[in-house]
């Protein structure tokens, strides 16, 4: 099923052929015989009988009826799982007051709602987020705008599988990746390319184990409050492909 397959009969070569013909009013001419067929190389994405799917209907069918292996009950135990998580942060955030900066306080929050889990926890190696005190920090003041280019531990690519997380801070403010900032791929140097000014801040952080992070998912993320301080989740630290939480609702205005 879905296999490639060497031969054809000629009737099967046929009825593909007509099929094609039948259901594109840009060839002219008749099947068998004369026509303009081999100068429409696009008309056979409009019919054929021969056909072979990118993916297989086999493992999905398998994904939607198998008990223990079932897509739409994984999804349903994600978005439970999330919702737990979810509103563990906002317990914590409403019932303590914090005034420092956002990055620093969702660390403390994620450690302390991440208490007592270990590799056998649900989404361990899911490689959510870079976070907590295992950490490598460099710090840089920018003495002329036009400096740019700043080190980090490592060479780093975005492109490929890996437990690593970076992420780059000007004045406490997270960056964007492809937006702010880019990776060099020739030396272990970040280009950032947002504006700067003399006497900025500059912070980088490698965290090079993002395992053990234990809720679902994250998604596109707005604000919060933590009591009387505001906080913009842009500029905490969450994917590597930079998306953030989704807080909506969370420590709304007056909590």
């Amino acid at each position: 099923m879905n296999q490639q397959t060497g031969t054809f009969t000629f009737g099967q070569v046929l009825n593909h052929v007509q099929d094609i013909h039948d259901k594109n009013q840009d060839i002219t001419g008749s099947i068998p015989g004369t026509s303009n067929l081999r100068d429409k190389p696009d008309v056979i994405l409009k019919g054929g009988t021969i056909l072979q799917h990118d993916g297989a209907l086999p493992p999905a069918v398998f994904g939607l009826i198998d008990q223990e292996a079932n897509v739409l009950t994984s999804i349903d135990f994600c978005n439970l799982e999330y919702e737990k998580w979810y509103n563990s942060f906002l317990t914590y955030a409403v019932g303590t007051v914090y005034e420092g900066i956002p990055a620093d306080r969702v660390d403390e929050i994620i450690t302390v709602i991440s208490q007592g889990k270990n590799s056998s926890s649900s989404f361990y190696y899911e490689d959510m987020v870079g976070w907590g005190e295992n950490v490598s920090v460099r710090s840089y003041t920018v003495p002329d705008p036009d400096e740019t280019e700043y080190a980090i531990d490592s060479k780093h690519d975005i492109t490929t599988l890996s437990n690593r997380a970076v992420y780059v801070y000007v004045n406490d403010v997270l960056l964007t990746l492809g937006t702010d900032y880019t990776f060099s791929t020739i030396d272990d140097s970040v280009n950032i390319t947002k504006a700067l000014v003399i006497d900025d801040k500059i912070k980088i952080k490698l965290h090079q184990d993002t395992r053990s992070i234990t809720f679902s998912w994250m998604e596109q993320a707005h604000e919060i409050k933590v009591r009387t301080k505001k906080i913009d989740l842009n500029q905490l630290p969450l994917r590597q492909d930079n998306t953030h939480l989704t807080l909506e609702g969370m420590l709304q205005s007056g909590n």
